[in-house]
C-alpha cells in the first residue's frame, strides 16, 4: 500500500504501545493508557503532528478480547481502519516459535 501509515500496538490490560511505520520506516513509538480517551487522543496527536490523514492509516494489534475493546472504540470513533488478528496466527505466521 503506497503512501500508508501502518501502525502496530501492543495491547495489555493497563497500556498499548504504539508503533507507526511509514514506507517501512518507524516515524513513532509511543505508549498510552488502555483507555479510550487516551488512545484517541494520541491518533489525534498523530494526525496533527505528522498530518496523517485517518483514512491513510491501518493500526493492528492481537485480539486480545476485552482489552482490545477501548482501541476498537477509539478507532471507530475517528474513523481509522482497524484489524485485529488471532494471536496464534501471529505466532505461527512470523516464524517466532518457541522451541
Amino acid at each position: 500500500m503506497e503512501n500508508f501509515y501502518f501502525t502496530g500496538v501492543d495491547v495489555s490490560k493497563k497500556k498499548l504501545d504504539f508503533c507507526v511505520m511509514f514506507e517501512g520506516k518507524v516515524v513513532h513509538e509511543e505508549e498510552t493508557a488502555n483507555h479510550q480517551s487516551a488512545i484517541m487522543s494520541l491518533l489525534h496527536h498523530f494526525e496533527e503532528d505528522y498530518g496523517i490523514d485517518n483514512t491513510r492509516m491501518l493500526v493492528c494489534a492481537e485480539h486480545t478480547g476485552q482489552y482490545t475493546f477501548p482501541l476498537a472504540c477509539a478507532c471507530k470513533t475517528v474513523e481509522c481502519k482497524l484489524w485485529l488478528e488471532n494471536a496464534a496466527e501471529i505466532k505461527y505466521s512470523s516464524g517466532v516459535q518457541g522451541g
